[in-house]
């Protein structure tokens, strides 16, 4: 793997710790499920998962005309590993 592609896993890993950091400040309890908080957490969380998508986007069209088969690697894995952490902050925000 080139050295450009380790670099958008490792920044893509520190993003998604970020992401987690910030969207951990607004999981409610479960008793709690009736009160919404969704303002809060999208004007902090949801920038950090738009600024890494559209990287991403940028980064896997520039990819995708020089090696191929890295593109179709590179757009298959970083969403899965965006997934994980979605998925994780949904079930604690209640929804």
């Amino acid at each position: 793997m080139p050295q450009r592609a380790l670099a958008l896993f490792l920044t893509n890993a520190v993003g998604i710790c970020l992401f987690l950091a910030l969207a951990s400040q607004f999981w409610i309890e479960p008793e709690c499920t009736d009160v919404p908080d969704g303002f809060a957490w999208f004007v902090e969380a949801a920038p950090v998962f738009g600024a890494f998508a559209l990287v991403n986007w940028i980064w896997l069209f520039w990819a995708g005309g020089r090696c191929r088969r890295l593109a179709v690697l590179l757009i298959v894995a970083i969403p899965g590993c965006w997934a994980l952490p979605l998925l994780v902050d949904n079930a604690w925000l209640g929804l």
